[in-house]
């Protein structure tokens, strides 16, 4: 494992059972979200408590987006190969290691792509709840 995946691993292993992990947890964040915005209507809440529930509740959403990547990336693609493909990598040495670059370049890229969506979610949140918090 490259150094750059073990942080992901780590939350892979920690985040793996959990409901914020799955599609069944999106949809649920989606539904509580839905519900909060018919019960709030279209004002702004005054209670500074329920608008930082709320942004919570939203920020939510992409975390939970970026843990199904994180689900995604260390599943196991081994049976995308078609297995004609998979018998003439494993009989020619070169195509394995054609097929190893191409998979250490996906990895790196959706890694980096994940850390920059983690990023962006942790820096949308402390802005907003910043903004509530100092007005």
């Amino acid at each position: 494992m490259r150094k750059y995946d073990k942080p992901l691993f780590w939350l892979y292993i920690k985040t793996r059972d959990s409901l914020l992990s799955s599609f069944k947890g999106f949809l649920g964040l989606l539904l509580v979200l839905f519900g909060a915005a018919v019960v709030l209507g279209n004002e702004s809440p005054e209670n500074v408590w329920i608008s930082v529930g709320i942004i919570l509740l939203v920020s939510s959403l992409p975390v939970s987006m970026g843990l199904m990547m994180v689900k995604l990336k260390f599943k196991s693609f081994a049976g995308s190969i078609p297995t004609e493909e998979l018998a003439y990598f494993l009989q020619h040495d070169e195509g394995a290691n054609l097929d190893k670059a191409a998979r250490g370049l996906f990895s790196l890229c959706l890694s980096f792509m994940i850390y920059l969506w983690f990023t962006m979610v942790a820096i949308a949140v402390l802005g907003m709840l910043g903004a509530k918090l100092v007005l």
